[in-house]
């Protein structure tokens, strides 16, 4: 498994070596231990998700002390996947990054506690995997505008083989707030600077 940190400060995308023949393939997910970009990781529940085509679920963060840390991969399918720093003082509060999450390649990305994730599916009945670092129902989730003009995010432009119209998002996504009202109102994670 090779690693490379993403633009945002500790995000990392994780490519594996797949080993094939005439059965098949086999790769190495993650080894959570040697060779993980962080030693701060520790999963504890894995849990699916199903996704059509158009589908984006996301930015979510979460918050205080029960913050949640991800990795994730597509099993089945296509996503593009993608973070947004949302951590006050971070040097890449702001910025986002994506990555082509499918079942040909293989890719994983990392995601730390208080960067927003967010999920785009290119293909009916997707499957993504995620390894979280506390169990999604101990976890206070947030919203962020995933459309929000100002972050300057064009679906369109990030690989996608067909334009998309419109996303299909969830009520709560469709009417979340934008990064500077949260910034605003003060429900932005902090920057840790001792890791």
């Amino acid at each position: 498994m090779e690693f490379r940190e993403l633009r945002i400060t500790g995000c990392w995308e994780g490519v594996p070596a797949i080993r094939e023949d005439a059965r098949g393939g086999f790769f190495e997910l993650a080894q959570f231990t040697e060779g993980f970009p962080t030693r701060d990781f520790r999963p504890v529940q894995l849990h699916g998700l199903v996704t059509h085509t158009g589908v984006l679920r996301g930015f979510h963060y979460s918050v205080g002390s029960r913050s949640q840390s991800k990795y994730v991969t597509c099993t089945a399918g296509r996503v593009l996947d993608l973070v947004l720093d949302v951590r006050v003082g971070s040097p890449t509060y702001g910025q986002w990054d994506s990555v082509l999450l499918d079942d040909r390649v293989r890719r994983s990305v990392y995601v730390p506690h208080g960067v927003a994730h967010a999920v785009l599916s290119l293909a009916d009945n997707s499957t993504i995997l995620f390894a979280s670092s506390l169990p999604s129902a101990s976890v206070t989730e947030v919203a962020v505008d995933a459309l929000d003009p100002a972050l300057g995010i064009d679906l369109n432009t990030l690989g996608i083989a067909e334009p998309l119209a419109e996303p299909i998002r969830s009520e709560r996504d469709a009417e979340a707030p934008t990064l500077a009202e949260l910034a605003q109102a003060g429900r932005l994670p902090l920057y840790d600077t001792s890791s």
